[in-house]
């Protein structure tokens, strides 16, 4: 038995002598154990599984091994090797902990595809990002492949990305069937690609990104706004064939027919995600602890607005050991968050590249003096649940008070269309009224919240913790699909 331990067993014996209160001692006991975890540094946080997809598709697609460490595998990042290993890929996973693991992907080169082995059948909450990953590569094969997946996971973007795709020569056919849609590709010859990427969507450029690989000429995408880059950065370090004009956000990449393109492998740690380290963080910039670091969290800047906000907000997040570019492209930097205090802000540019984060930032909004704005928010309700009332009935349970408004949108963001779409002039803000005063005090009222959202479901159990009244551990099917480790620290169940 460590030190610690024991200290727990004496302190709840005194506890146990002195105070009839089981219900208060039992609470306290979750709450040292929840702490002992946090100060020694037990995150178990999970990689960027953006990230970590480019690389296992790039990887498949090398000359040569790539090996991706430090790996935690969610059930998307699962899939996805199934579905790569049931093409001919070769994948070893080896154990580098109780908690971590090493991939070795043996990369047959882009033409090396053989036809799967067995349907590819999708989730029903499937990565819409990894889906479009996965028909850049299907488009450029020489077989038929189907692809079952649900209408949760086909949405616009992967919509708008095929009709882009078709448009550059792509044989694709969708049907759709109640609740399933079945997308078939065939043989094409993708030709050049030109794409406007006026939704700024890094869905649709990722998927383009992979396809041109297949293309017989060059191609380019433009971006009035810089969308995640993280397939251009993968892509610029193991093929020399794309180049990024930063002055009109301009991507090219050149393809010459008489030499083909050539993946070079990578090795690399996979960076730690920073939408699930910035949970871990605001237990330092709200006070539960002195100061909270993680080590090898992705700073790449078209995904840190989250960062900027917090630090307007007046909260002390340092970066050290800053490494601008990895093996695969990425700046990593050691995290440090220090307790603060917090004021309101208003957010109301650029909101489609934290919409994913909001959840993690209303525990911010939360808890910081005066109200909190967010603009442009209407999209969130268009996901698989409507997660504006999610946030909005979370943070009541939490005892904060929010709100969503309706209001019409500036004449120069209206469409000229005669649309009947209410949104089409219209927007709605998000609006939370922070109150600094409940870190002041133990609530243990909390009432349970019904939801299916992994990143809600973190923000509340953050966020009771925060109040003094501990992990409920009731979410643990739901957190698991994403931060796979946050409450057993298993990973993967043992290959058969």
């Amino acid at each position: 038995m460590v030190f610690y331990e024991i200290y727990i067993f004496v302190f709840c014996t005194i506890l146990l002598i002195n105070n009839k209160d089981f219900s208060l001692i039992i609470d306290i006991i979750l709450q040292l154990i929840t702490i002992y975890h946090m100060s020694n540094k037990k995150y178990n946080l999970p990689c960027d599984k953006g990230i970590l997809a480019r690389c296992i598709i790039v990887g498949s697609l090398a000359k040569g091994v790539t090996t991706l460490s430090d790996v935690v595998v969610n059930e998307d990042i699962e899939t996805l090797l199934n579905i790569l290993s049931s093409m001919s890929v070769p994948i070893n996973v080896n154990q580098l902990s109780n908690e971590r693991y090493e991939l070795k992907i043996t990369g047959l080169g882009i033409n090396g595809f053989r036809i799967p082995k067995e349907p590819i059948v999708l989730p029903v909450d499937f990565n819409s990002e990894v889906l479009a990953l996965l028909l850049g590569i299907c488009v450029g094969q020489d077989f038929k492949i189907e692809i079952t997946t649900s209408l949760y996971t086909f949405n616009s973007e992967i919509q708008a990305l095929i009709d882009v795709l078709k448009s550059s020569g792509a044989n694709i056919n969708v049907k759709k069937k109640k609740s399933e849609i079945k997308i078939t590709t065939t043989p094409s010859k993708i030709t050049g690609i030109h794409y406007d990427n006026n939704l700024n969507s890094s869905v649709i450029k990722s998927g383009l990104l992979l396809a041109g690989l297949y293309s017989s000429s060059n191609f380019t995408i433009k971006e009035p706004n810089p969308t995640n880059d993280h397939t251009e950065r993968l892509l610029s370090i193991v093929s020399g064939n794309i180049q990024k004009t930063p002055t009109f956000n301009k991507l090219e990449m050149f393809i010459t027919e008489t030499a083909p393109i050539n993946i070079s492998n990578v090795s690399s740690t996979i960076p730690i995600d920073l939408s699930y380290a910035f949970y871990i963080l605001s237990l330092g910039i709200l006070g539960k602890y002195n100061s909270i670091s993680i080590d090898n969290v992705s700073i790449n800047p078209t995904r840190n607005m989250m960062l900027e906000i917090a630090r307007d907000m007046g909260a002390e997040i340092s970066a050290t050991n800053i490494i601008p570019s990895t093996g695969i492209g990425e700046p990593v930097a050691t995290l440090t968050s220090e307790p603060a205090s917090l004021v309101g802000i208003d957010i109301n540019e650029n909101v489609s590249a934290i919409l994913e984060d909001i959840p993690s930032l209303c525990l911010l909004f939360a808890f910081a003096k005066g109200e909190s704005r967010i603009l442009n928010v209407h999209s969130l309700r268009l996901l698989k649940s409507d997660l504006i009332e999610e946030i909005i009935s979370t943070l009541k349970a939490l005892g904060i008070e929010a709100t969503c408004e309706v209001y019409k949108k500036p004449d120069s963001q209206i469409s000229e269309s005669n649309s009947e779409d209410l949104f089409d002039k219209y927007e709605e803000q998000l609006i939370i009224y922070g109150n600094p005063e409940l870190l002041k005090k133990r609530n243990h009222n909390i009432i349970k919240i019904r939801t299916t959202n992994p990143k809600i479901a973190l923000m509340y159990e953050i966020g009771r913790f925060i109040l003094g009244a501990g992990i409920s551990y009731n979410y643990k099917e739901i957190i698991e699909k994403e931060y796979p480790l946050f409450y057993t620290g298993q990973v993967l169940r043992e290959k058969q």
